[in-house]
């Protein structure tokens, strides 16, 4: 389950019947800012196996948004 029911913002989202599939792409935006690439990147993959496992992975796109300063902790992430 990814998220049902009210979210913290109030905004009701429909539960959907179990196994129907899913229809709609969905992005997931993972802001980064001065955190360590290695801990970052690990809930990534954990996120991305967890999607694979659950045999949607090709209905979510994973986008990395960093905005961190430090030049040798962005080349770091780059590199992974």
């Amino acid at each position: 389950m990814l998220w049902r029911g009210c979210g913290g913002s109030g905004i009701a989202c429909p539960a959907l019947p179990q196994g129907a599939p899913l229809t709609t792409r969905t992005a997931l935006p993972m802001p980064i800012y001065n955190e360590a690439p290695q801990r970052v990147f690990a809930r990534l993959q954990t996120i991305y196996e967890s999607l694979d496992a659950l045999g949607v992975l090709d209905q979510f796109a994973i986008f990395i948004l960093s905005d961190t300063p430090d030049i040798s902790s962005g080349r770091a992430a780059c590199a992974l």
